[in-house]
């Protein structure tokens, strides 16, 4: 697959159009004029094959439908639509998330679970999220809890991953990425790269018999019949304070009638609780200061056991919420058979998967995947490792890391558990184990 087609006259008088109209609209966004991006169209040239932005990043010719450029190559035009204000999308005989025909999903029943996250939906038989089966889930009784916790009749998931043992009934929301139930308490681990982890915590080490006692304060910190204890990975470890007035406050500081303390949490370790010496007892709380959340007494704030300058935290804390509110635009803009956009002097590609799909073959980076199955390919998920960004995809033979095959593989129970390791129905494996299983 070419970036250009062989019509090499055609293309480059259409691309020299299209850079016309985007210098107009940086015009216009350097004047702070704002554009309405859903009246934003640019119009294929070919004679009576207008394209024309249905919603966001959906288009349609005459004769097919994109995503952000891409070709969902077996969408019918003419009965096609986005299902609400998702990525979800379909036709008479399909169902679609982004480029991807979801396998076995049912048009006819198929809907939006959550108003709230646009990325659940369900049909008769089966949940989704972001296209993909949450395995287990029940759609009859499947519904939100809290946060990104879920629940049918039976089982607790979170983002699509079902909580071992987990007992619906029972089970709420403690805050901070715990959960808890009449038998276990749970912790949910996110990886710098959109990674879960779903942990287990064993409580019986400590002798924590009675789930329902223990109560939890927050930053893993935990009370149980008048004792504290803090999370170290999935262990509670018993927190020897310095005589039996002392108080949690919040963070990672206590107290007594005299004295302000600082826990440094280490691994298996007691001994990191320094006392903060000028701290003024009456006056030391927790505030919020230009979004930044620390703690503060009339002499200063605090960081760890010592004191800062409050100016320094909040200031470094409004230049990166600048920055972030600048990189938070989103253009939305009609393109039809066309994979790149010029765009304040910047090529991007629409789709930020490099995978691609006709009616006969799936392209990965612009070349055929090999024995790939268009009809049955997905998106499974992807990480990241050292600046390497991986993907996962599947169909009905293999699964896939870009664009090899993976070997001795279960196809159907292939999961994503974290940045460094997935699973099927028979193994878990660190990502540096798969890679070894990838075929040449």
């Amino acid at each position: 697959m070419e970036l250009f087609s062989s019509n090499d006259e055609y293309n480059r008088a259409l691309i020299k159009k299209h850079f016309k109209i985007m210098k107009i609209i940086n015009f216009f966004l350097c004047m702070n004029i704002l554009l309405v991006p859903t009246m934003l169209v640019l119009a294929n040239e070919s004679p009576n094959n207008k394209c024309e932005l249905i919603y966001k990043n959906f288009s349609q010719d005459d004769s097919n439908v994109y995503y952000r450029g891409h070709k969902l190559y077996s969408a019918d035009p003419k009965n096609f639509k986005v299902i609400g204000e998702s990525q979800y999308s379909l036709d008479s005989n399909s169902v679609y998330y982004e480029i991807f025909r979801i396998v076995g999903a049912d048009p006819l029943t198929f809907e939006l679970l959550d108003p709230n996250d646009d990325r659940y939906a369900k049909d008769a038989t089966r949940v989704y999220l972001a296209g993909k089966v949450i395995e287990g889930a029940n759609p009859k009784y499947f519904k939100h809890i809290q946060g990104s916790f879920y629940k049918d009749d039976r089982y607790v998931f979170y983002v699509g991953e079902q909580l071992e043992d987990s007992d619906a009934e029972s089970f709420f929301v403690l805050g901070s990425g715990f959960g808890q139930d009449t038998n276990n308490l749970y912790q949910i681990f996110h990886g710098m790269h959109g990674g879960i982890s779903i942990q287990k915590i064993n409580l019986q080490n400590q002798g924590i018999t009675s789930v329902k006692d223990l109560i939890y304060l927050e930053y893993g910190y935990f009370k149980y019949l008048g004792e504290y204890y803090y999370l170290d990975y999935d262990l509670l470890i018993h927190l020897k304070l310095p005589n039996i007035q002392t108080k949690y406050i919040a963070g990672n500081y206590f107290r007594d009638d005299s004295t302000i303390y600082y826990h440094e949490r280490k691994s298996g370790n007691n001994k990191y609780i320094f006392t903060i010496m000028d701290a003024d007892i009456d006056t030391f709380q927790r505030v919020e200061m230009d979004g930044v959340s620390l703690f503060k007494d009339s002499q200063g704030c605090y960081k760890g056991d010592g004191r800062v300058n409050c100016d320094t935290v909040t200031e470094h804390k409004a230049s990166l919420s600048v920055s972030n509110r600048q990189a938070s635009g989103q253009q939305y803009l009609a393109n039809c058979d066309n994979k790149f956009l010029w765009y304040q002097n910047q090529f991007y590609f629409l789709f930020d998967s490099k995978i691609s799909l006709d009616d006969k073959h799936v392209y990965y980076d612009g070349k055929v995947l090999k024995g790939a199955d268009p009809l049955t390919f997905e998106y499974i998920g992807a990480n990241h490792s050292h600046r390497t960004y991986h993907e996962y995809f599947r169909d009905k033979n293999n699964v896939y890391l870009n664009d090899k095959v993976i070997k001795s593989i279960d196809v159907e129970t292939f999961v994503l558990l974290s940045d460094l390791r997935v699973r099927d129905r028979y193994q878990i494996l660190l990502r540096s184990t798969l890679e070894k299983l990838i075929e040449n």
